[in-house]
């Protein structure tokens, strides 16, 4: 009766391991599979989309144009930046525009300080990203057959596009910051998993070998006897 007992026990100790265990291998998976897509992103593999700041068609439909007094220019300095080629492009594309409509003498040098000076107030991971948006958004302005934008309304563009861009690199930001997080915590339940299934196989694989070891114990004392 004892010998029947044991087994029915046994019996139901391996079914509630093999269900234990597969729940645990599920879990490892699950979990890993969560934390790739961030880790993937950090290793380069995959990437996010860069930050948009907004079209000229967004600008003239959201902003109610104003004359306001704001000099691309005002408070340029001679000092030596690092200009990208899309901001340089971006400076020339934007200096024609204006010297083509106003004949302002805008100088394509003053342009590129004052995108340099407002691509320097971002994270570095997005500055790249800000050149290219400043150039589209410059290039769409040059092909615009619309009612010429005055000098103010150019220089009130710019500041919208950057202040938008610069929303949009702090939300990626936080999401980033909260996606990582979400993978350290998937990570940890991936390895506290396994170690539960690791273990779990273990047990199952010492309650074999003991079966397995009583039952050539009693054939020795059999034989013996």
């Amino acid at each position: 009766m004892l010998a029947r007992l044991e087994g029915a026990y046994l019996n139901a100790l391996r079914i509630f391991i093999l269900i234990a265990a597969t729940i645990a291998l599920l879990v490892t998976c699950i979990a890993f599979v969560t934390s790739v897509p961030f880790f993937a992103t950090q290793l380069g593999i995959s990437s996010t989309p860069d930050p948009r700041g907004g079209d000229l068609s967004q600008f003239i439909s959201e902003k109610k144009l104003t004359s306001t007094k704001s000099d691309p220019s005002e408070g340029a300095t001679p000092e030596t930046y690092r200009v990208s080629l899309d901001l340089q492009k971006a400076a020339a594309l934007m200096t024609q525009y204006l010297n083509k409509h106003h004949k302002t003498g805008a100088k394509q040098a003053d342009a590129e300080i004052f995108f340099s000076e407002l691509q320097s107030e971002l994270p570095y991971a997005y500055q790249e990203g800000y050149g290219a948006s400043i150039r589209r958004l410059m290039t769409q302005l040059s092909v615009s057959k619309g009612k010429p934008l005055s000098e103010d309304q150019v220089g009130e563009m710019v500041q919208w596009h950057f202040q938008r861009f610069k929303a949009d690199a702090a939300v990626k930001e936080g999401e980033a910051a909260a996606s990582g997080a979400k993978a350290m915590a998937a990570m940890t339940v991936a390895g506290g998993a396994f170690l539960l299934f690791i273990f779990i196989v273990f047990c199952f694989l010492v309650v074999k070998i003991e079966r397995n070891l009583r039952v050539v114990h009693t054939a020795r004392v059999t034989e013996e006897a």
